[in-house]
């Protein structure tokens, strides 16, 4: 290194420095809140979200799609395997107040969005199943 860029690198050294203190401070007075958004307090059980929202699993209906293929997929409401049409006609027919939709990630977001324009058409609730 010549003499001219020593000055330079220490300058360079000091403002990461000073970065990384003012970053490290910053998230430690975040502390537990969500690095992003409001503060939340999610439910930890399903006893939890059926005392506060009324939610059962009970009184919903599991609804799951499963790839076929690369842009087909199977729908099936509880165990019952059917068609897109058929889960249609039968989502029209039952008029259940919430589903609980279980769809696997290699799945089209088409068939998703199916389904939630069906829930606004039909005006039922609809909560999603993910991994944590």
């Amino acid at each position: 290194m010549g003499k001219t860029l020593a000055p330079l690198l220490d300058i360079i050294l000091i403002v990461m420095t000073v970065f990384m203190v003012t970053a490290a401070v910053a998230i430690e007075k975040m502390g537990d809140r969500e690095r992003v958004g409001p503060s939340l307090q999610f439910p930890k059980t399903m006893k939890d979200l059926s005392s506060k929202s009324g939610f059962t699993q009970k009184k919903s209906l599991t609804v799951s799609i499963k790839p076929k293929g690369k842009w087909d997929a199977v729908f099936y409401i509880e165990n019952r395997r059917m068609s897109g049409e058929r889960l249609i006609n039968e989502l029209e027919k039952r008029r259940p107040a919430r589903i609980v939709l279980r769809v696997d990630g290699r799945v089209s977001h088409l068939h998703t969005a199916q389904i939630l324009q069906l829930a606004e058409k039909l005006r039922f609730a609809v909560s999603f199943v993910t991994e944590p």
